[in-house]
Protein backbone atom coordinates (compact mmCIF):
# COMPACT_ATOMS: atom_id res chain seq x y z
CA UNK A 1 0.00 0.00 0.00
CA UNK A 2 1.75 3.17 -0.99
CA UNK A 3 2.87 6.09 2.41
CA UNK A 4 1.33 8.98 -0.06
CA UNK A 5 -2.62 9.63 -0.65
CA UNK A 6 -1.49 11.61 -4.26
CA UNK A 7 1.35 10.76 -6.03
CA UNK A 8 -1.14 7.59 -7.11
CA UNK A 9 -4.46 8.74 -7.68
CA UNK A 10 -5.64 5.40 -9.10
CA UNK A 11 -4.62 3.52 -5.75
CA UNK A 12 -6.18 2.76 -2.82
CA UNK A 13 -5.91 5.37 0.40
CA UNK A 14 -3.50 4.35 3.41
CA UNK A 15 -5.17 3.28 6.02
CA UNK A 16 -5.05 6.58 8.83
CA UNK A 17 -2.43 5.53 11.81
CA UNK A 18 -5.03 7.60 13.75
CA UNK A 19 -8.18 6.51 14.86
CA UNK A 20 -9.77 10.15 14.68
CA UNK A 21 -10.74 10.81 11.24
CA UNK A 22 -11.78 13.65 9.95
CA UNK A 23 -11.61 15.25 6.51
CA UNK A 24 -8.91 17.58 5.12
CA UNK A 25 -7.34 19.20 2.38
CA UNK A 26 -5.03 16.75 0.20
CA UNK A 27 -1.47 17.58 -1.19
CA UNK A 28 0.62 15.51 -3.48
CA UNK A 29 3.23 13.16 -2.10
CA UNK A 30 1.92 13.87 1.92
CA UNK A 31 0.61 10.78 3.98
CA UNK A 32 -3.14 10.95 5.28
CA UNK A 33 -1.57 11.57 8.73
CA UNK A 34 -0.03 14.45 7.33
CA UNK A 35 -2.81 15.84 5.59
CA UNK A 36 -5.04 15.71 8.96
CA UNK A 37 -2.54 17.54 10.86
CA UNK A 38 -2.16 20.46 8.47
CA UNK A 39 -5.83 20.46 8.45
CA UNK A 40 -5.58 20.70 12.61
CA UNK A 41 -2.51 23.53 12.72
CA UNK A 42 -4.30 25.86 10.36
CA UNK A 43 -7.66 25.74 12.76
CA UNK A 44 -5.43 26.63 15.54
CA UNK A 45 -3.76 29.32 13.25
CA UNK A 46 -6.67 30.73 12.40
CA UNK A 47 -7.79 30.52 16.34
CA UNK A 48 -4.92 32.46 17.32
CA UNK A 49 -4.13 30.14 19.78
CA UNK A 50 -1.31 30.91 22.44
CA UNK A 51 0.78 28.95 25.29
CA UNK A 52 -2.11 28.34 28.26
CA UNK A 53 -5.23 28.91 26.90
CA UNK A 54 -8.04 26.85 27.99
CA UNK A 55 -9.72 24.85 25.35
CA UNK A 56 -13.54 22.84 24.91
CA UNK A 57 -12.83 20.30 22.37
CA UNK A 58 -16.04 18.69 21.17
CA UNK A 59 -16.17 15.84 19.82
CA UNK A 60 -12.69 14.59 21.34
CA UNK A 61 -12.91 10.99 20.11
CA UNK A 62 -9.95 9.12 20.70
CA UNK A 63 -7.71 12.27 21.91
CA UNK A 64 -5.67 12.66 18.53
CA UNK A 65 -6.83 16.43 17.84
CA UNK A 66 -6.28 16.63 21.92
CA UNK A 67 -2.64 16.06 21.36
CA UNK A 68 -2.15 18.16 18.41
CA UNK A 69 -3.65 21.14 20.34
CA UNK A 70 -1.19 20.32 22.93
CA UNK A 71 1.79 20.13 21.34
CA UNK A 72 1.26 22.73 18.82
CA UNK A 73 0.32 25.25 20.44
CA UNK A 74 1.02 24.61 24.29
CA UNK A 75 -2.57 25.15 25.35
CA UNK A 76 -5.06 23.36 27.98
CA UNK A 77 -7.50 20.99 26.54
CA UNK A 78 -10.69 19.58 28.28
CA UNK A 79 -12.14 16.82 25.58
CA UNK A 80 -15.68 16.03 25.53
CA UNK A 81 -17.25 13.14 23.58
CA UNK A 82 -20.39 11.20 23.90
CA UNK A 83 -18.62 7.93 23.24
CA UNK A 84 -17.52 6.40 26.10
CA UNK A 85 -15.28 3.97 24.25
CA UNK A 86 -13.53 6.60 22.57
CA UNK A 87 -12.45 8.40 25.66
CA UNK A 88 -11.43 5.71 27.43
CA UNK A 89 -9.24 4.42 24.58
CA UNK A 90 -7.55 7.79 25.07
CA UNK A 91 -6.03 5.94 27.98
CA UNK A 92 -4.74 3.20 26.76
CA UNK A 93 -1.05 2.65 27.72
CA UNK A 94 0.37 2.97 23.86
CA UNK A 95 -1.41 5.97 23.43
CA UNK A 96 -1.24 7.50 27.15
CA UNK A 97 2.68 7.54 26.76
CA UNK A 98 2.61 9.92 23.76
CA UNK A 99 1.58 13.12 25.81
CA UNK A 100 2.19 13.39 29.92
CA UNK A 101 0.11 16.44 29.91
CA UNK A 102 -3.15 15.00 28.93
CA UNK A 103 -4.69 13.35 32.02
CA UNK A 104 -7.65 10.97 32.60
CA UNK A 105 -9.72 14.15 33.80
CA UNK A 106 -9.40 16.26 31.31
CA UNK A 107 -11.21 13.42 29.47
CA UNK A 108 -15.33 13.32 29.59
CA UNK A 109 -18.09 10.96 28.43
CA UNK A 110 -21.03 12.19 29.74
CA UNK A 111 -24.56 11.23 28.89
CA UNK A 112 -25.98 14.72 26.85
CA UNK A 113 -28.86 15.30 24.75
CA UNK A 114 -28.41 16.21 21.37
CA UNK A 115 -28.01 20.14 21.54
CA UNK A 116 -26.94 20.50 24.84
CA UNK A 117 -23.65 20.10 26.53
CA UNK A 118 -23.47 18.81 30.26
CA UNK A 119 -23.87 20.01 33.71
CA UNK A 120 -20.43 20.36 34.94
CA UNK A 121 -19.31 21.60 31.33
CA UNK A 122 -21.90 24.50 31.50
CA UNK A 123 -20.54 25.58 34.57
CA UNK A 124 -17.18 26.27 33.36
CA UNK A 125 -16.18 29.43 30.90
CA UNK A 126 -13.02 28.86 28.33
CA UNK A 127 -10.96 30.62 25.93
CA UNK A 128 -11.50 28.64 22.80
CA UNK A 129 -13.99 26.30 21.82
CA UNK A 130 -13.47 23.98 19.04
CA UNK A 131 -15.07 21.45 17.05
CA UNK A 132 -14.28 19.48 13.57
CA UNK A 133 -16.98 17.62 12.25
CA UNK A 134 -18.45 17.15 15.08
CA UNK A 135 -21.66 19.08 15.56
CA UNK A 136 -23.35 18.80 12.46
CA UNK A 137 -26.74 20.00 13.85
CA UNK A 138 -27.44 23.54 14.21
CA UNK A 139 -29.31 25.50 16.18
CA UNK A 140 -29.16 24.70 20.23
CA UNK A 141 -25.86 23.13 20.03
CA UNK A 142 -24.30 26.79 19.29
CA UNK A 143 -26.14 28.17 22.13
CA UNK A 144 -24.27 25.98 24.38
CA UNK A 145 -21.22 25.97 23.30
CA UNK A 146 -21.29 29.94 22.65
CA UNK A 147 -22.03 29.95 26.98
CA UNK A 148 -18.99 28.53 27.46
CA UNK A 149 -17.10 31.26 26.10
CA UNK A 150 -15.32 33.93 28.22
CA UNK A 151 -16.23 37.35 26.62
CA UNK A 152 -13.86 37.79 23.44
CA UNK A 153 -13.48 34.12 23.57
CA UNK A 154 -13.36 32.43 19.98
CA UNK A 155 -15.07 29.56 18.20
CA UNK A 156 -13.59 27.50 15.69
CA UNK A 157 -15.57 24.68 13.98
CA UNK A 158 -15.33 22.57 10.38
CA UNK A 159 -19.04 21.72 9.34
CA UNK A 160 -20.57 19.43 7.43
CA UNK A 161 -22.59 21.79 5.04
CA UNK A 162 -24.51 22.03 1.87
CA UNK A 163 -22.45 24.63 -0.27
CA UNK A 164 -24.08 27.58 -1.54
CA UNK A 165 -24.77 25.19 -5.27
CA UNK A 166 -27.08 22.96 -3.39
CA UNK A 167 -30.38 24.01 -4.97
CA UNK A 168 -33.79 23.01 -2.33
CA UNK A 169 -35.64 22.89 -5.71
CA UNK A 170 -33.15 20.77 -7.25
CA UNK A 171 -34.82 16.82 -6.72
CA UNK A 172 -31.84 15.20 -7.59
CA UNK A 173 -30.13 17.39 -4.94
CA UNK A 174 -33.20 16.70 -2.33
CA UNK A 175 -32.86 12.87 -2.66
CA UNK A 176 -29.10 13.29 -2.05
CA UNK A 177 -29.62 15.05 0.83
CA UNK A 178 -32.37 12.29 2.14
CA UNK A 179 -30.21 9.42 1.68
CA UNK A 180 -27.00 11.39 2.85
CA UNK A 181 -28.84 12.13 5.93
CA UNK A 182 -30.34 8.73 6.48
CA UNK A 183 -26.77 7.03 5.38
CA UNK A 184 -24.62 9.18 7.60
CA UNK A 185 -26.67 8.57 10.71
CA UNK A 186 -27.57 12.98 11.07
CA UNK A 187 -30.15 13.80 12.54
CA UNK A 188 -32.63 14.57 9.78
CA UNK A 189 -33.30 17.77 8.80
CA UNK A 190 -34.56 19.85 6.07
CA UNK A 191 -31.51 20.94 3.45
CA UNK A 192 -31.70 24.69 3.72
CA UNK A 193 -31.42 23.55 7.75
CA UNK A 194 -28.07 22.13 6.61
CA UNK A 195 -27.03 24.83 4.76
CA UNK A 196 -23.86 26.99 5.19
CA UNK A 197 -26.14 30.62 5.17
CA UNK A 198 -28.42 28.23 8.36
CA UNK A 199 -25.10 27.90 10.07
CA UNK A 200 -23.80 31.43 9.75
CA UNK A 201 -27.45 32.84 10.98
CA UNK A 202 -27.49 30.14 14.09
CA UNK A 203 -24.62 31.12 15.21
CA UNK A 204 -25.61 34.83 15.05
CA UNK A 205 -28.84 33.94 16.85
CA UNK A 206 -26.80 32.46 19.30
CA UNK A 207 -25.14 35.71 19.95
CA UNK A 208 -21.73 35.36 18.10
CA UNK A 209 -19.83 37.52 15.88
CA UNK A 210 -18.63 36.06 12.68
CA UNK A 211 -14.84 36.37 12.69
CA UNK A 212 -13.92 34.22 9.44
CA UNK A 213 -15.52 31.98 7.19
CA UNK A 214 -14.14 29.84 4.64
CA UNK A 215 -14.99 27.24 2.65
CA UNK A 216 -11.85 24.99 1.86
CA UNK A 217 -12.93 22.64 -0.28
CA UNK A 218 -12.99 26.16 -3.00
CA UNK A 219 -9.69 26.04 -3.16
CA UNK A 220 -8.16 25.23 -6.09
CA UNK A 221 -6.29 22.09 -5.22
CA UNK A 222 -4.71 19.55 -7.91
CA UNK A 223 -6.10 16.56 -5.31
CA UNK A 224 -10.10 17.27 -3.88
CA UNK A 225 -10.89 16.19 -0.80
CA UNK A 226 -12.95 13.24 -1.64
CA UNK A 227 -9.75 11.39 -3.40
CA UNK A 228 -9.29 9.13 -0.35
CA UNK A 229 -13.39 7.98 -0.57
CA UNK A 230 -12.99 7.50 -4.02
CA UNK A 231 -9.85 5.34 -3.91
CA UNK A 232 -11.43 3.25 -0.70
CA UNK A 233 -14.59 2.35 -3.02
CA UNK A 234 -12.72 1.34 -5.70
CA UNK A 235 -10.66 -1.13 -3.44
CA UNK A 236 -13.29 -4.50 -2.42
CA UNK A 237 -11.10 -5.33 0.19
CA UNK A 238 -11.17 -1.77 1.64
CA UNK A 239 -11.98 -2.32 5.29
CA UNK A 240 -15.06 -0.17 5.88
CA UNK A 241 -16.57 0.51 9.61
CA UNK A 242 -19.16 -2.03 11.35
CA UNK A 243 -21.32 -1.82 14.61
CA UNK A 244 -18.98 -3.79 15.99
CA UNK A 245 -16.18 -2.59 18.32
CA UNK A 246 -12.46 -2.85 17.77
CA UNK A 247 -9.05 -1.89 19.16
CA UNK A 248 -7.65 -1.91 15.49
CA UNK A 249 -7.97 1.27 13.28
CA UNK A 250 -11.39 2.01 11.63
CA UNK A 251 -10.46 4.01 8.16
CA UNK A 252 -13.15 6.91 8.03
CA UNK A 253 -14.12 6.77 11.74
CA UNK A 254 -17.97 5.47 11.81
CA UNK A 255 -18.24 6.14 8.08
CA UNK A 256 -20.09 3.51 6.07
CA UNK A 257 -19.22 2.32 2.44
CA UNK A 258 -23.28 3.97 1.55
CA UNK A 259 -22.26 6.98 3.21
CA UNK A 260 -18.99 7.10 1.50
CA UNK A 261 -20.54 5.99 -1.83
CA UNK A 262 -23.13 9.26 -1.03
CA UNK A 263 -20.71 12.37 0.01
CA UNK A 264 -18.65 11.48 -3.07
CA UNK A 265 -21.69 11.98 -5.21
CA UNK A 266 -22.06 15.07 -3.51
CA UNK A 267 -18.58 15.97 -3.53
CA UNK A 268 -18.34 15.47 -7.37
CA UNK A 269 -21.36 17.89 -7.52
CA UNK A 270 -19.59 20.29 -5.43
CA UNK A 271 -22.96 20.30 -3.33
CA UNK A 272 -21.46 19.38 -0.38
CA UNK A 273 -18.21 20.14 1.78
CA UNK A 274 -17.20 19.03 5.01
CA UNK A 275 -14.55 21.60 5.36
CA UNK A 276 -16.75 24.64 6.08
CA UNK A 277 -14.53 26.54 8.59
CA UNK A 278 -16.13 29.21 10.96
CA UNK A 279 -15.13 31.87 13.23
CA UNK A 280 -17.00 33.16 15.69
CA UNK A 281 -16.45 35.18 18.66
CA UNK A 282 -18.48 35.96 21.95
CA UNK A 283 -18.63 39.88 21.89
CA UNK A 284 -17.36 41.67 25.58
CA UNK A 285 -19.69 42.41 28.14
Amino acid sequence: MPTSIASEPSSPSPIPCRRDFHFSRLFPGDNLRECLARHEHYLCAKLSLKPGLSILLVGSGCGDLALELVRFSNVYVRGIDADREKVCSCFHPTRRSRCNSLTQNDFLAPEYASGCLPQGIVSERYDVVCAVEALRNFGSIYDSLASVLKPGGKLGIFEWCWSTRFNIHDADHCRLAGVLESAAGLRSRAPYQRSVNCALQSLRYSGLRIVSYEDLSERPDDIPWYHVLENALGDSEFPWSTNHLTDEVVPFGALSRPAASILLEAGKLKLFTPMALIIAERPHE
